[in-house]
């Protein structure tokens, strides 16, 4: 049983208790009102209960906590080691037990106050400091280095590019899901999470590959696997090189949703996905639209981060072009949001994602945009909207 279903249940209870009719509930608005909690934002339990807290007086009612970033988790598990950022500033921390277990507190926390919690996980990011990590950690950089992408240097990909701007020069190492020992790997992960959590839904971010970096991954079994179905090398068919990894990203998350599901029939699986789906699958071989037509996703949350309204709205309309029956909440942030939710609202999306939590609730006070949603725009609470089967 879900959190929508367990909180109906609670409901029904409470409304027939006393003398009261049922078809009360039907007036309640239906609404996804998710947010982004990212890794950065807690530090111990008393935090997750701080963002709970403001969550549920700012009406949302599907968080997004991050507890994956890049090969390193943020509950208990015996394939990944813990984050180091639990208990220090130093990746020599990696593996070290904060002695708490920061998913069990928040799923605890978001289903006592009426709200669902969905695992946010990082998928293909597997390190991203230029210092390794402890090889006791038996993290990923060290214990299969063969398992990262490759540029058409041959080099496996840095962590960090020098050769790129400023503002990106920070990135993500990206491990290979064409290789098939990395995408058992990340199937199991995704298995072990959802067998071991009572968890409302799973969240993919970075499922794709890193094409705004560079070209990645010429590595030999990628290759030869190209050549096999094509006949061709990627210089060849630019088109063709996209597709072909397009699949591999889409065989990905067919497994996943396969095996997550036989554990929880009502799991909820969503995806950050590139603003536009042709941006999306040209520049990340991310195919977004075959995410919701093949039913792989229930919620594509597109990342339309804009202070341009024509934009925003311009790029909404073509993710919802694409919805079929499947649900898109546009990704926004800052104070942008008070307009963009109106925006989504007028088009008639069926709910809409805040980037960042830290956006709307920081250092103990509500932001302009948290005063916002809590006088106005989500003065009311509502429920999200029923997944379609």
């Amino acid at each position: 049983m879900n959190m929508k279903h367990r909180m109906c249940v609670v409901t029904l209870l409470v409304v027939f208790a006393l003398g009261l009719c049922p078809t009360m509930l039907f007036a309640q608005e239906v609404e996804g009102r998710a947010v982004w909690v990212t890794r950065w934002t807690y530090k111990n339990a008393e935090d997750v209960i701080e963002i709970m807290d403001a969550a549920k007086k700012m009406n949302f009612n599907q968080i997004l906590f991050q507890v994956r970033g890049n090969a390193t988790v943020f509950y208990k598990s015996e394939l990944e080691p813990w984050a180091w950022e639990l208990s220090g500033t130093t990746v020599t921390l990696t593996g070290k037990d904060p002695g708490w277990d920061p998913l069990k507190v928040a799923i605890e926390e978001a289903h006592k106050r009426g709200l669902e919690l969905h695992a946010y996980m990082n998928v293909c990011p597997g390190w991203h400091k230029l210092k390794a990590p402890p090889p006791e950690a038996h993290q990923l950089w060290t214990e299969h280095p063969d398992w990262f992408m490759v540029g058409k240097d041959g080099k496996r990909m840095p962590p960090i590019d020098p050769n790129v701007t400023d503002r990106v020069r920070e990135w993500y190492s990206f491990v290979n899901p064409a290789k098939p020992e990395v995408h058992d790997y990340l199937v199991k992960i995704f298995v072990e999470v959802v067998k071991n959590y009572d968890l409302d839904g799973i969240h993919y971010d970075y499922v794709r590959y890193p094409g705004e970096i560079g070209d990645f991954s010429h590595d030999p079994v990628t290759l030869e696997g190209f050549k096999k179905a094509y006949g061709i090398t990627p210089d060849q068919d630019k088109e063709k090189w996209i597709e072909y990894r397009s699949q591999v990203i889409v065989d990905m998350i067919k497994d996943i949703k396969a095996e997550t599901r036989k554990i929880r029939p009502n799991l909820i699986i969503s995806a950050s996905v590139g603003s536009t789906p042709e941006r999306a699958k040209n520049i990340n071989c991310q195919d977004s639209a075959r995410f919701l037509r093949e039913g792989l996703v229930d919620i594509n949350m597109p990342m339309i981060y804009t202070r341009d309204m024509a934009v925003f709205e311009s790029k909404l309309k073509d993710n919802m072009a694409v919805q079929g029956d499947k649900l898109v909440y546009p990704g926004m942030s800052g104070r942008t949001a008070i307009e963009q939710i109106k925006i989504s609202r007028r088009l008639k999306a069926p709910g809409v994602c805040i980037f960042s939590f830290g956006s709307a609730y920081r250092r103990g006070e509500f932001t302009e945009l948290g005063k916002a949603l809590m006088a106005d725009l989500f003065k009311t609470p509502a429920v999200p909207p029923e997944i379609p089967q």
